[in-house]
């Protein structure tokens, strides 16, 4: 199960060019198949993009951590 603060992967047949250069991390936990994602790079703008992907279209890359220090998911 993703939870919010989750930092993923999107795996190479779903990825657009590019995408392997970010960081991927959940913005929600994981809801009827899907969560909400945002690229950490792109969270010094304004307004932080967010999409949401099928479960099946990521992996994890590591767990949440309790007590880290960069930007909390929103």
């Amino acid at each position: 199960m993703i939870k919010k603060g989750d930092y993923l992967v999107i795996k190479p047949e779903w990825r657009d060019a590019g995408d392997e250069a970010f960081t991927w991390v959940a913005r929600s936990d994981e809801q009827s198949g899907q969560v909400d994602i945002s690229a950490v790079e792109l969270a010094h703008l304004p307004l932080w993009p967010v999409q949401t992907v099928r479960v099946d279209m990521v992996e994890h890359r590591w767990a949440a951590q309790i007590g880290h220090k960069g930007r909390a998911p929103d």
